[in-house]
Protein backbone atom coordinates (compact mmCIF):
# COMPACT_ATOMS: atom_id res chain seq x y z
CA UNK A 1 0.00 0.00 0.00
CA UNK A 2 1.31 3.84 -0.81
CA UNK A 3 1.25 6.55 1.16
CA UNK A 4 -0.37 9.63 -0.94
CA UNK A 5 1.85 12.04 -1.78
CA UNK A 6 3.37 15.16 0.24
CA UNK A 7 0.89 17.74 -1.64
CA UNK A 8 -2.56 15.52 -1.02
CA UNK A 9 -1.58 14.99 2.39
CA UNK A 10 -0.79 18.63 3.45
CA UNK A 11 -4.02 19.50 1.64
CA UNK A 12 -5.88 17.37 3.70
CA UNK A 13 -4.13 18.62 7.11
CA UNK A 14 -4.80 22.28 5.76
CA UNK A 15 -8.74 21.65 5.70
CA UNK A 16 -8.32 19.62 9.19
CA UNK A 17 -6.90 22.75 10.80
CA UNK A 18 -10.66 24.06 12.10
CA UNK A 19 -11.49 20.93 13.36
CA UNK A 20 -8.05 20.61 15.04
CA UNK A 21 -7.86 24.17 16.61
CA UNK A 22 -11.80 23.82 17.88
CA UNK A 23 -10.60 20.54 19.65
CA UNK A 24 -7.61 22.03 21.04
CA UNK A 25 -9.39 25.05 22.41
CA UNK A 26 -12.15 22.75 24.24
CA UNK A 27 -9.48 20.88 25.86
CA UNK A 28 -7.15 23.73 26.40
CA UNK A 29 -8.96 26.96 26.50
CA UNK A 30 -11.69 26.27 28.82
CA UNK A 31 -9.48 23.55 31.13
CA UNK A 32 -10.07 26.01 34.33
CA UNK A 33 -13.60 26.87 33.92
CA UNK A 34 -16.45 25.95 36.06
CA UNK A 35 -17.73 23.57 33.56
CA UNK A 36 -14.65 21.54 32.27
CA UNK A 37 -14.39 20.88 36.15
CA UNK A 38 -17.90 19.81 36.16
CA UNK A 39 -17.17 17.68 32.56
CA UNK A 40 -13.81 16.04 35.09
CA UNK A 41 -16.53 15.11 37.96
CA UNK A 42 -18.75 13.50 35.41
CA UNK A 43 -15.81 11.14 34.43
CA UNK A 44 -14.25 13.05 31.89
CA UNK A 45 -13.11 11.18 28.58
CA UNK A 46 -14.19 8.26 29.72
CA UNK A 47 -17.95 9.34 31.38
CA UNK A 48 -18.76 11.33 28.47
CA UNK A 49 -16.73 11.10 25.37
CA UNK A 50 -14.09 13.83 24.31
CA UNK A 51 -15.54 17.29 24.67
CA UNK A 52 -17.35 18.41 21.33
CA UNK A 53 -16.75 22.33 20.13
CA UNK A 54 -15.78 23.45 23.64
CA UNK A 55 -17.80 25.66 25.87
CA UNK A 56 -20.28 28.17 24.22
CA UNK A 57 -22.87 30.42 25.53
CA UNK A 58 -26.44 29.84 24.13
CA UNK A 59 -29.99 31.83 25.57
CA UNK A 60 -28.11 32.83 28.56
CA UNK A 61 -26.71 29.44 29.39
CA UNK A 62 -23.28 28.16 29.20
CA UNK A 63 -22.85 25.04 27.64
CA UNK A 64 -20.20 22.19 26.76
CA UNK A 65 -21.31 19.22 24.53
CA UNK A 66 -19.73 15.73 24.41
CA UNK A 67 -19.32 13.37 21.69
CA UNK A 68 -21.89 10.70 23.74
CA UNK A 69 -24.64 13.25 22.67
CA UNK A 70 -24.60 14.40 26.41
CA UNK A 71 -24.32 18.15 27.35
CA UNK A 72 -23.82 20.26 30.61
CA UNK A 73 -25.63 23.56 30.48
CA UNK A 74 -25.52 26.14 33.64
CA UNK A 75 -28.74 27.44 35.24
CA UNK A 76 -29.55 30.88 36.88
CA UNK A 77 -28.65 29.85 40.33
CA UNK A 78 -25.06 28.31 39.47
CA UNK A 79 -25.96 24.72 39.17
CA UNK A 80 -25.82 23.01 36.45
CA UNK A 81 -27.85 20.14 34.27
CA UNK A 82 -26.90 17.38 31.84
CA UNK A 83 -28.83 16.82 29.30
CA UNK A 84 -28.54 13.58 27.27
CA UNK A 85 -28.53 12.53 23.66
CA UNK A 86 -32.34 13.29 23.24
CA UNK A 87 -32.33 16.62 24.32
CA UNK A 88 -28.91 18.13 24.46
CA UNK A 89 -29.03 19.37 20.80
CA UNK A 90 -32.42 19.57 20.05
CA UNK A 91 -32.41 22.19 22.97
CA UNK A 92 -29.31 24.22 21.17
CA UNK A 93 -31.06 24.16 17.94
CA UNK A 94 -34.42 25.29 19.13
CA UNK A 95 -33.90 27.06 22.47
CA UNK A 96 -34.81 30.74 23.40
CA UNK A 97 -33.86 32.74 26.11
CA UNK A 98 -37.87 32.95 27.41
CA UNK A 99 -37.74 29.08 27.99
CA UNK A 100 -36.15 29.39 30.92
CA UNK A 101 -33.28 27.01 33.15
CA UNK A 102 -33.82 23.30 32.45
CA UNK A 103 -34.80 20.91 34.69
CA UNK A 104 -33.19 17.16 35.03
CA UNK A 105 -34.63 14.95 32.56
CA UNK A 106 -37.03 12.44 34.30
CA UNK A 107 -38.67 8.97 32.96
CA UNK A 108 -42.28 8.99 31.44
CA UNK A 109 -44.50 6.41 30.67
CA UNK A 110 -42.79 5.72 26.66
CA UNK A 111 -39.81 7.63 27.09
CA UNK A 112 -38.67 10.33 28.68
CA UNK A 113 -39.23 14.83 29.36
CA UNK A 114 -37.19 17.85 30.18
CA UNK A 115 -39.30 20.67 31.68
CA UNK A 116 -38.05 24.33 31.74
CA UNK A 117 -38.43 26.55 34.86
CA UNK A 118 -40.40 29.43 33.77
CA UNK A 119 -42.41 28.56 30.76
CA UNK A 120 -44.69 25.73 30.11
CA UNK A 121 -42.68 24.17 27.14
CA UNK A 122 -41.78 20.69 27.13
CA UNK A 123 -39.23 18.51 24.91
CA UNK A 124 -40.29 14.92 24.92
CA UNK A 125 -38.68 11.45 23.54
CA UNK A 126 -39.74 8.25 23.03
CA UNK A 127 -37.36 5.48 21.00
CA UNK A 128 -40.04 5.39 18.42
CA UNK A 129 -40.33 8.91 17.03
CA UNK A 130 -37.41 10.87 18.65
CA UNK A 131 -37.42 13.96 20.12
CA UNK A 132 -40.40 16.48 19.82
CA UNK A 133 -42.11 19.11 21.88
CA UNK A 134 -45.41 20.41 23.56
CA UNK A 135 -46.30 23.87 25.11
CA UNK A 136 -49.29 25.78 26.68
CA UNK A 137 -52.59 24.90 26.29
CA UNK A 138 -52.01 21.69 23.79
CA UNK A 139 -49.61 20.52 26.01
CA UNK A 140 -51.86 20.51 29.13
CA UNK A 141 -54.66 19.13 26.65
CA UNK A 142 -51.75 16.14 25.67
CA UNK A 143 -51.10 15.25 29.15
CA UNK A 144 -54.79 15.14 30.28
CA UNK A 145 -55.10 12.47 27.66
CA UNK A 146 -51.88 10.54 28.56
CA UNK A 147 -49.32 12.08 27.06
CA UNK A 148 -47.08 9.66 25.15
CA UNK A 149 -49.29 6.86 25.95
CA UNK A 150 -52.64 8.46 24.46
CA UNK A 151 -54.37 7.94 21.74
CA UNK A 152 -53.33 11.24 19.76
CA UNK A 153 -49.74 9.88 19.78
CA UNK A 154 -46.50 12.01 19.30
CA UNK A 155 -45.55 15.33 18.80
CA UNK A 156 -44.14 14.75 15.21
CA UNK A 157 -44.05 18.88 14.27
CA UNK A 158 -43.99 21.67 16.61
CA UNK A 159 -46.92 24.34 17.08
CA UNK A 160 -48.11 25.96 13.62
CA UNK A 161 -49.76 29.13 14.26
CA UNK A 162 -53.54 28.71 12.33
CA UNK A 163 -56.08 31.60 11.98
CA UNK A 164 -57.17 32.73 15.80
CA UNK A 165 -55.43 29.86 17.30
CA UNK A 166 -52.71 26.93 16.42
CA UNK A 167 -52.55 23.69 15.72
CA UNK A 168 -49.84 20.22 16.04
CA UNK A 169 -49.36 17.31 13.82
CA UNK A 170 -49.18 14.33 16.29
CA UNK A 171 -48.40 10.71 15.28
CA UNK A 172 -52.17 9.94 14.98
CA UNK A 173 -54.12 13.08 14.74
CA UNK A 174 -53.60 16.99 14.71
CA UNK A 175 -54.84 18.49 18.28
CA UNK A 176 -56.34 22.24 17.36
CA UNK A 177 -56.83 24.66 20.08
CA UNK A 178 -58.61 28.52 20.11
CA UNK A 179 -59.54 30.58 23.05
CA UNK A 180 -63.04 29.74 22.22
CA UNK A 181 -62.86 26.09 21.76
CA UNK A 182 -60.11 24.72 24.17
CA UNK A 183 -57.95 22.03 22.24
CA UNK A 184 -59.65 19.06 20.37
CA UNK A 185 -57.70 16.49 17.86
CA UNK A 186 -58.97 15.26 14.29
CA UNK A 187 -58.28 12.04 12.73
CA UNK A 188 -58.90 10.19 9.95
CA UNK A 189 -61.15 10.91 7.12
CA UNK A 190 -62.72 13.66 9.23
CA UNK A 191 -59.21 15.25 9.62
CA UNK A 192 -58.08 15.05 6.36
CA UNK A 193 -61.18 16.92 5.20
CA UNK A 194 -61.16 19.51 8.16
CA UNK A 195 -57.49 20.30 6.86
CA UNK A 196 -58.71 20.89 3.71
CA UNK A 197 -60.86 23.62 4.09
CA UNK A 198 -59.36 24.61 7.73
CA UNK A 199 -60.74 27.24 10.72
CA UNK A 200 -61.34 29.52 8.01
CA UNK A 201 -64.09 27.35 6.85
CA UNK A 202 -65.93 25.78 9.70
CA UNK A 203 -63.74 27.55 12.67
CA UNK A 204 -62.56 25.11 15.15
CA UNK A 205 -63.41 21.48 16.57
CA UNK A 206 -65.85 21.65 19.80
CA UNK A 207 -65.81 18.33 20.03
CA UNK A 208 -63.56 14.98 19.21
CA UNK A 209 -64.80 12.25 16.61
CA UNK A 210 -67.84 10.18 17.93
CA UNK A 211 -69.72 7.20 16.46
CA UNK A 212 -72.97 8.23 14.23
CA UNK A 213 -74.54 5.38 12.92
CA UNK A 214 -72.37 3.40 10.65
CA UNK A 215 -69.91 6.04 10.84
CA UNK A 216 -68.75 8.81 12.48
CA UNK A 217 -68.98 13.03 13.37
CA UNK A 218 -66.82 15.51 14.84
CA UNK A 219 -68.85 18.98 15.48
CA UNK A 220 -67.01 22.10 14.37
CA UNK A 221 -67.69 26.38 15.29
CA UNK A 222 -69.48 26.43 12.09
CA UNK A 223 -71.01 23.05 11.15
CA UNK A 224 -70.36 18.74 11.39
CA UNK A 225 -68.29 16.77 9.27
CA UNK A 226 -69.88 13.41 8.60
CA UNK A 227 -68.30 10.33 7.86
CA UNK A 228 -69.21 6.78 6.42
CA UNK A 229 -66.93 4.10 4.59
CA UNK A 230 -69.61 4.53 1.48
CA UNK A 231 -70.35 7.97 1.43
CA UNK A 232 -66.45 9.13 2.17
CA UNK A 233 -66.24 12.40 4.91
CA UNK A 234 -68.20 15.49 3.76
CA UNK A 235 -69.20 19.15 5.21
CA UNK A 236 -72.39 20.18 6.73
CA UNK A 237 -73.39 23.60 7.71
CA UNK A 238 -75.67 26.19 7.41
CA UNK A 239 -79.46 26.36 6.16
CA UNK A 240 -79.21 22.85 4.97
CA UNK A 241 -77.69 21.61 8.38
CA UNK A 242 -80.79 22.56 9.68
CA UNK A 243 -83.24 21.12 7.94
CA UNK A 244 -81.58 17.92 7.61
CA UNK A 245 -81.05 17.62 11.52
CA UNK A 246 -84.63 19.47 11.63
CA UNK A 247 -86.33 16.11 9.22
CA UNK A 248 -84.62 13.40 11.22
CA UNK A 249 -80.50 13.22 10.58
CA UNK A 250 -79.09 9.95 9.30
CA UNK A 251 -82.58 7.86 10.05
CA UNK A 252 -83.95 10.57 7.53
CA UNK A 253 -81.47 11.07 4.45
CA UNK A 254 -78.68 9.44 5.78
CA UNK A 255 -75.15 10.43 5.05
CA UNK A 256 -73.71 13.09 2.77
CA UNK A 257 -72.74 12.07 0.08
CA UNK A 258 -71.48 15.41 -1.21
CA UNK A 259 -70.62 18.78 -0.28
CA UNK A 260 -72.76 21.56 -0.72
CA UNK A 261 -72.52 22.90 -4.09
CA UNK A 262 -73.67 25.90 -5.88
CA UNK A 263 -76.87 25.22 -8.35
CA UNK A 264 -77.01 28.71 -9.96
CA UNK A 265 -75.77 31.83 -8.86
CA UNK A 266 -78.82 32.15 -6.33
CA UNK A 267 -78.85 28.96 -4.85
CA UNK A 268 -77.35 25.81 -3.98
CA UNK A 269 -77.98 22.31 -2.97
CA UNK A 270 -76.38 19.08 -1.23
CA UNK A 271 -76.96 15.08 -2.13
CA UNK A 272 -77.82 12.37 1.01
CA UNK A 273 -78.27 8.88 0.34
CA UNK A 274 -81.87 8.76 -0.05
CA UNK A 275 -82.30 12.38 -1.28
CA UNK A 276 -81.05 16.03 -1.71
CA UNK A 277 -82.04 19.47 0.16
CA UNK A 278 -82.05 22.24 -1.77
CA UNK A 279 -81.86 26.50 -1.01
CA UNK A 280 -82.00 29.54 -2.63
CA UNK A 281 -81.81 33.22 -1.52
CA UNK A 282 -85.53 32.87 -2.20
CA UNK A 283 -86.52 29.93 -1.21
CA UNK A 284 -85.88 28.08 2.30
CA UNK A 285 -84.12 24.90 2.73
CA UNK A 286 -86.28 22.34 0.99
CA UNK A 287 -85.84 18.28 1.27
CA UNK A 288 -86.88 16.23 -2.25
CA UNK A 289 -86.74 12.78 -2.20
CA UNK A 290 -88.18 9.71 -2.91
CA UNK A 291 -89.85 9.59 -6.60
CA UNK A 292 -89.98 13.03 -6.59
CA UNK A 293 -86.48 13.55 -6.31
CA UNK A 294 -85.69 11.43 -9.50
CA UNK A 295 -88.36 13.49 -11.57
CA UNK A 296 -86.91 17.11 -10.59
CA UNK A 297 -83.46 15.87 -12.21
CA UNK A 298 -85.39 14.84 -15.54
CA UNK A 299 -86.88 18.47 -15.09
CA UNK A 300 -83.70 19.92 -14.89
CA UNK A 301 -83.48 20.48 -11.14
CA UNK A 302 -83.12 23.94 -9.83
CA UNK A 303 -81.94 25.90 -13.54
CA UNK A 304 -85.02 24.20 -15.00
CA UNK A 305 -88.41 25.16 -15.31
CA UNK A 306 -89.34 24.24 -11.87
CA UNK A 307 -86.98 25.92 -10.14
CA UNK A 308 -85.73 25.69 -6.12
CA UNK A 309 -88.67 23.88 -4.67
CA UNK A 310 -91.00 26.07 -1.73
CA UNK A 311 -92.17 23.37 0.20
CA UNK A 312 -91.98 20.10 1.64
CA UNK A 313 -93.63 17.25 0.16
CA UNK A 314 -97.98 17.02 0.98
CA UNK A 315 -99.52 14.45 3.07
CA UNK A 316 -100.75 11.99 0.32
CA UNK A 317 -104.38 13.13 -0.81
CA UNK A 318 -106.04 10.51 -2.92
CA UNK A 319 -102.89 8.44 -3.11
CA UNK A 320 -100.77 10.74 -4.80
CA UNK A 321 -97.84 13.24 -2.92
CA UNK A 322 -97.14 17.05 -4.47
CA UNK A 323 -94.64 18.73 -4.21
CA UNK A 324 -94.53 22.74 -4.83
CA UNK A 325 -91.38 24.43 -6.86
CA UNK A 326 -91.25 27.91 -8.12
CA UNK A 327 -92.48 27.25 -11.44
CA UNK A 328 -94.73 24.52 -10.97
CA UNK A 329 -95.30 20.85 -8.97
CA UNK A 330 -94.66 17.67 -9.16
CA UNK A 331 -96.95 14.58 -8.39
CA UNK A 332 -96.00 11.19 -7.34
CA UNK A 333 -98.60 8.19 -7.01
CA UNK A 334 -97.75 6.40 -4.10
CA UNK A 335 -99.69 3.58 -6.36
CA UNK A 336 -96.41 2.96 -8.08
CA UNK A 337 -97.53 5.00 -11.43
CA UNK A 338 -94.92 7.42 -12.58
CA UNK A 339 -94.28 10.85 -11.30
CA UNK A 340 -95.01 13.61 -13.07
CA UNK A 341 -93.46 17.19 -12.76
CA UNK A 342 -96.33 20.37 -14.54
CA UNK A 343 -94.38 23.94 -15.22
CA UNK A 344 -96.46 27.09 -14.98
CA UNK A 345 -95.34 28.26 -18.70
Amino acid sequence: MTSSPPRVRARRLYAALPTIRAKVAAQVLFTDSDLYARYQLLGGRAGMGEIGMGEATLFGHRHLGYASGWGTWTRADGSFVELGPGFDRVFAAWGAATWGDPTPERAILGGASVGFIGSSVLLVWSPNFGTGMVVGAVRAYWESKGALRSWIGFPVEREILQPGGVSQQYSVGRVWWSPATGAFTTVGAIGGRYAAVGPSVLGYPQSEEGAAGAGARQQFQQGWIYWSNPTGAHLLSGQILTRWQAGGGLQWLGFPTSEEQRTSSSGSGQDFERGSIFRSDATPAVPIYRGIHAIYAQAGGPTGCLGYPVSGETAATAGVVTQRFQGGTITFPLTGAPAQFLCHS
